[in-house]
């Protein structure tokens, strides 16, 4: 992100590839280090979105402000749903994998009970399964 930062003081063209600190950030970080990551790539991304820092300074520091908080929100609402989808997806597979199990027990338990033994009480003595 230093590097980006860097850029974009140089040059505001290179907020464009500042984007791809968003998903680094919910890469390589974790817990709400995740958000903070996330916040410093928005404000980068807005001071190269509105000309470089040397526009902001010179007068208009509150579009500079307004922007990057409606960039913090925006990343961070998308990357909370996409982290709460993951979570849901890593719980149902779990599930299924579970349910997988539980249904391999089953059939061996049914296989088992449906060969019968000459003195099965079910009447189908000695003709095995259905």
């Amino acid at each position: 992100m230093a590097l980006a930062a860097g850029l974009v003081a140089l040059a505001p063209f290179f907020a464009l590839f500042a984007f791809v600190g968003h998903p680094q950030a919910f890469l390589y970080l974790k817990g709400r280090w995740r958000y903070a990551g996330i916040a410093v790539t928005a404000v980068v991304s807005a001071i190269g979105h509105l000309g470089g820092a040397a526009d902001i300074v010179a007068g208009a520091w509150w579009e500079g402000i307004s922007v990057a908080v409606i960039c913090i929100v925006l990343a961070g609402v998308f990357f909370h749903v996409a982290e709460l989808a993951d979570d849901r997806n890593r719980k149902q597979r779990r599930a299924l994998t579970e349910l997988h199990e539980a249904n391999t027990k089953l059939e061996a338990a049914l296989e088992e009970t449906a060969a019968c033994t000459p003195n099965c009480w079910c009447g189908r003595a000695g003709r095995g399964a259905r």
